[in-house]
């Protein structure tokens, strides 16, 4: 054997020697392979633990060592959700893929959604079947919701993590109390301005009732019921020798109305 294949030789057996000390995978696993334990920096949580909150109508199935822990929660209802949070940079959903799945899996982490597939015709046990990268470090949120016809199956197995799981606990915006609106002071009295179509405007200083009474009697008409006319009284405003003194505005007449309040 020449030096060559010698040194190539113990470079292959170093190798083959540390990859086995440190229990590192050569390759990661990839969507749709057989998980039966995780890889090494993930933790696994079965899907009875606590921190997962079911809503729906959801079964437990025990007794089979084809899944984790023995056994796995599933659901065949339409919309019924599993949640849960966690902390970390990365997540896997372990999921059996079967005939009798749901088609449609609306996957949530952050507000952010996806649909799975976990229809197969082969099953495949401990499937990991979604999963997401590259968060970033800190708290997130996951849901999962079965969006097919009742005869799909959403099952929940195991949870793959780099952190820790937790209860789901969603970010609530918060509240900005709106500005108080700066009191404005009470009106009790208003100038009116009526403009006519020949423009010739006519200003009448009145009590806010005065000028109430006219704003209802021009909507009022202008809904098609009503006086064609409208009396104002102009009160002790240039009344002179005149006992009272009254205008009459007439509907058709006027162009534009305009209302300055003040108060005394």
């Amino acid at each position: 054997m020449s030096i060559l294949k010698k040194v190539s030789l113990s470079m292959i057996l170093s190798l083959i020697l540390f990859v086995s000390l440190n229990h590192t995978p050569i390759f990661a696993a990839a969507l749709g392979d057989s998980l039966p334990q995780p890889e090494n920096g993930w933790t696994r949580y079965d899907d009875t633990n606590p921190n997962i909150t079911y809503d729906g109508n959801w079964n437990v199935n025990n007794g089979f060592s084809t899944n984790w822990n023995n056994g796995y929660t599933f659901t065949t209802d339409k919309d019924a959700t599993a949640k849960f949070g966690f902390t970390g940079t990365k997540i896997r959903f372990v999921h059996t893929l079967a005939s009798n799945n749901s088609e449609a899996i609306l996957i949530t982490i952050d507000g952010v959604s996806e649909i799975v597939n976990t229809k197969r015709t082969d099953t495949t046990n401990f499937a990991l079947v979604y999963e997401k990268l590259d968060l970033e470090p800190g708290y997130h949120t996951m849901e999962l919701k079965n969006i097919n016809t009742p005869s799909g199956r959403l099952r929940v197995d195991a949870i793959d993590i780099d952190g820790e799981l937790l209860p789901f606990t969603p970010e609530v915006p918060p509240v900005t109390e709106p500005e108080p609106e700066p009191e404005l002071p009470s009106s009790d009295r208003a100038i009116l301005v009526v403009t006519l179509t020949t423009g010739l405007e006519k200003e009448y200083d009145l009590p806010l009732a005065d000028v109430n009474a006219f704003l209802n009697w021009y909507d009022s008409k202008d809904a098609g019921s009503g006086p064609a006319k409208f009396a104002i009284n102009k009160y002790n405003n240039n009344k002179g020798p005149f006992t009272n003194r009254t205008d009459f505005v007439i509907f058709n007449n006027i162009l534009h109305i305009e209302v300055n309040d003040y108060s005394i």
